[in-house]
């Protein structure tokens, strides 16, 4: 017959060793541990209009961050590098905010450092054409 405390006992197993354990060895950061813990996402800055540094941003300056989204299956490797963090990025220089303001500057961020030298990629970077969204409200 079925018996309860075993199944517990083996769910508790299960929680300890593939929740906690990971944690306690500082595995939390690798994609082996199931995707769920990855640093692969890029995020974009914009602002509304170009600040000096995005890090200590213009008082009156309206900055929203937005995150890319994905569609990878949780055990692949973080979808995102430098340049196509850039260029989903620099893809939504000139849209409009849903709130009504136009994104004139965007800061990506990946990997907990911001990248292009912390510089606008809408003014710095020439456009990157194999990257392009569809010009709707963000």
């Amino acid at each position: 017959m079925y018996d309860w405390r075993n199944f517990f006992a083996i769910i508790s197993f299960i929680i300890v060793t593939t929740i906690i354990v990971p944690h306690v060895f500082g595995f939390q950061n690798f994609t082996q541990w199931g995707g769920m813990y990855t640093d692969g996402w890029c995020t974009a800055y914009t602002a509304s209009l170009p600040v000096p540094d995005i890090t200590n941003p213009t008082p009156g300056v309206l900055i929203k961050t937005m995150q890319a989204p994905t569609t990878r299956v949780v055990w692949y490797s973080p979808m995102h590098n430098e340049t196509s963090c850039i260029a989903w990025a620099q893809s939504h220089c000139g849209r409009v905010w849903k709130d009504g303001w136009i994104v004139a500057s965007i800061y990506p961020y990946l990997r907990q450092k911001f990248l292009a030298d912390k510089r606008n990629v809408c003014e710095a970077i020439g456009p990157i054409n194999w990257f392009i969204q569809p010009n709707r409200p963000i």
